[in-house]
């Protein structure tokens, strides 16, 4: 009896372990992409969960479709472009 308490709590530790390992990098793609963190409860619904990453990677990206805040990395600006993202700031 205690055995199977023992796993059944073992278990249910491990599926709680799983979830967070699935929500974190989750939760982090959602914030830097400007999307809904909400999006994050439909990532345990299943077979919802494989559509996520779809609709993720295909729709338009909130932060990116602003523009850039300052200089990207490997992009290389002229002069008036590098001056007008110092005015910016």
């Amino acid at each position: 009896m205690t055995e199977s308490i023992a796993q059944t709590i073992g278990g249910l530790l491990f599926l709680v372990g799983l979830g967070v390992a699935l929500a974190i990098p989750y939760w982090k793609i959602c914030d830097r992409t400007g999307m809904s963190k909400w999006l994050l409860v439909l990532v345990f619904i299943p077979l919802v969960n494989l559509t996520v990453p779809w609709v993720i990677a295909f729709s338009n990206w909130p932060k990116v479709a602003s523009g850039p805040s300052g200089p990207q990395r490997g992009i290389i600006y002229t002069a008036s472009e590098l001056e007008d993202f110092k005015r910016r700031r």
